[in-house]
């Protein structure tokens, strides 16, 4: 099979993933390496509430991009000591194993052993060097994470606030204690040397060819418009009634119930979920229910 690598010098996050989403869509037989970085921003999974997850006055002072992207899971910081990659295929099998396997043998040809756990965590003994997500769409399938190399995790420490319910039952609640970057386990590492291995590991794999990718075509710049959307980024706004945080399998399900004369008008769910969409028949089934958090509770572990 025949694989192709992609290689942006962009560092604008909307733009960056714009390309990424242009790339799956017309995506066609070949296995695709897409290899990007970008600058200060916070990258929120598709199901997030914006708010609830980082400091975004602090963000706005700070110059700090707050985007939306199109596949799951949990918010991430990135700055240029971060390493983004993304693996495209086309074909029935939507196993991620073979680009994990991508990445752990690039990590171990510079000196670092590291194990997917979860998830989507990437981890080195107990430390978080990386996360992953991804999307499936008819026969298409992207798989992507990031890499911690050498980002600034003060300020990440000062923009992402989870919610507290993420770290029940464990005893490390600050973000910053749960990672590490790879140039505290391998000194003089760089995004550079990173970028060389997984080539290198994807080469062994695939026939490969490089790629100019298609920044300026009009798919790109209608995909960064909606990325720039305020209500694509921060969702619509309106008064809630009321807010239910509740764990549900391996999720935490931030719920927000909007209530009229004491009955659910409608119900809006954001969630820290790998899936995308998946929670529409549950805000339905939430309508006309008593705007209580019993009636809800006892609705949520009833579709358990």
């Amino acid at each position: 099979m025949k694989g192709i690598i992609s290689e942006i010098s962009s560092h604008d996050p909307y733009h960056n993933i714009a390309v990424e989403t242009y790339l799956f869509n017309s995506h066609n037989n070949d296995v695709r390496l897409f290899l990007w970085q970008n600058e200060p921003s916070v990258i929120f999974g598709r199901n997030q509430n914006t708010a609830a997850e980082a400091d975004l006055p602090y963000m706005q002072a700070n110059g700090v991009h707050a985007v939306r992207r199109f596949t799951g899971g949990g918010a991430v910081y990135h700055d240029l000591g971060n390493l983004n990659y993304t693996f495209i295929a086309k074909g029935p099998s939507s196993d991620p194993a073979p680009w994990q396997n991508i990445i752990l043998s690039s990590l171990q040809k510079i000196g670092i052993s590291a194990s997917f756990s979860g998830r989507n965590d990437l981890m080195v003994g107990n430390r978080k060097i990386g996360g992953t997500a991804w999307m499936i769409d008819d026969d298409r399938f992207l798989f992507h994470g990031t890499l911690l190399v050498s980002v600034d995790f003060s300020s990440m420490a000062k923009i992402l606030t989870p919610p507290i319910e993420k770290f029940a039952g464990k005893q490390i609640r600050s973000v910053s204690s749960r990672v590490a970057n790879l140039n505290e386990l391998l000194p003089n590492v760089s995004v550079q040397q990173l970028k060389n291995a997984i080539i290198e590991q994807f080469q062994k794999q695939y026939q490969c060819s490089f790629e100019t990718v298609g920044d300026s075509c009009k798919a790109v710049c209608d995909i960064e418009k909606q990325l720039k959307d305020s209500s694509w980024i921060y969702g619509e706004n309106g008064e809630c009634s009321l807010i239910l945080h509740e764990r549900m399998d391996q999720e935490i399900l931030e719920i927000h119930i909007y209530a009229n004369q004491g009955l659910i008008e409608r119900a809006e769910i954001f969630s820290d979920g790998m899936a995308v969409g998946s929670h529409q028949e549950l805000e339905n089934a939430l309508k006309g229910l008593p705007a209580d958090i019993d009636a809800v509770k006892m609705l949520l572990h009833r579709n358990k």
